[in-house]
């Protein structure tokens, strides 16, 4: 394959190429936001609300501070993941939380208090 390269003798792309890679990622994207929608409302409109244990919390860079917590349905543990900072108080190992879980997918959930109207 021949390599074509502009004036400041960097790689290019063929057109067909470039315009296929921005049909990929445009894509990518709205199937990511679908699928965030979708689990959201899912999470909203079959919620039910339970008991969720904090069992793990990993610290990192500012965005990146995220917990676990599991929780119980029908005698089955389930496990789940929020970020710290939509949080509205201090969350420690061991903490309860109020989880809402999809009724008809049950490992979907999310903490009641989380703060985001996005999620």
């Amino acid at each position: 394959m021949k390599y074509k390269t502009d004036e400041k003798g960097r790689l290019t792309l063929p057109k067909k190429v470039e315009r296929w890679l921005f049909i990929i990622c445009i894509s990518f994207t709205l199937f990511v936001i679908l699928y965030a929608y979708h689990y959201r409302y899912s999470v909203n409109k079959y919620g039910k609300i339970t008991i969720g244990v904090v069992v793990d919390i990993h610290r990192g860079v500012k965005t990146n501070n995220t917990f676990d917590y599991e929780y119980i349905v029908n005698d089955k543990k389930f496990i789940g993941g929020a970020n710290l900072s939509k949080m509205p108080y201090k969350i420690q190992i061991g903490d309860t939380l109020d989880i809402r879980y999809d009724s008809t997918c049950v490992n979907r959930s999310r903490p009641v208090d989380v703060n985001s109207s996005w999620w």
